[in-house]
């Protein structure tokens, strides 16, 4: 199995909790999109793009430096998965910038063909620079605290 077969499964996992989630949300009958018109859509969609991947992946054939690859990426899908849960677990206690940055900084040379000491300034910069961008428009603009 790919690791494209198991991010797609991953995809329509995703989606089918997003939807199940979504089905506590209340409706207030106002309009005909109500809250839990996207929050459904987007799992449905998640689920659909997520069988298409792992539909076109499984009949795909692969050759031997594809199998490779592929044992690489399931290492890196597996480190990145733990990140985002460590993520998740990190931003309550250490607060959203610390983090953010950090898992920024860490997605992006996970990302990287080569690193490089470039390649490493480039990643802290990106990892500020998004992070202050995102609190400045959640903090600021919209008036939303974040942990």
């Amino acid at each position: 199995m790919s690791a494209s077969v198991l991010q797609g499964l991953g995809l329509c996992a995703v989606g089918i909790w997003l939807f199940i989630e979504s089905l506590s949300i209340r409706s207030l009958g106002y309009d005909a999109l109500d809250a839990p018109f996207f929050p459904k859509l987007s799992a449905v969609l998640l689920i659909i793009f997520g069988a298409a991947i792992a539909l076109s992946a499984a009949l795909k054939k692969e050759t031997k430096l594809q199998k490779e690859r592929n044992r690489r990426s399931y290492t890196k899908v597996i480190l990145y998965m733990c990140m985002l849960i460590a993520y998740a677990i990190a931003v309550k206690s250490l607060g959203f910038v610390v983090t953010t940055i950090f898992f920024i900084f860490i997605s992006y040379l996970m990302m990287a063909k080569k690193i490089s000491l470039k390649e490493i300034i480039y990643s802290i910069t990106f990892a500020c620079a998004t992070t202050f961008a995102f609190w400045y428009i959640f903090e600021k603009g919209l008036k939303v605290i974040l942990p």
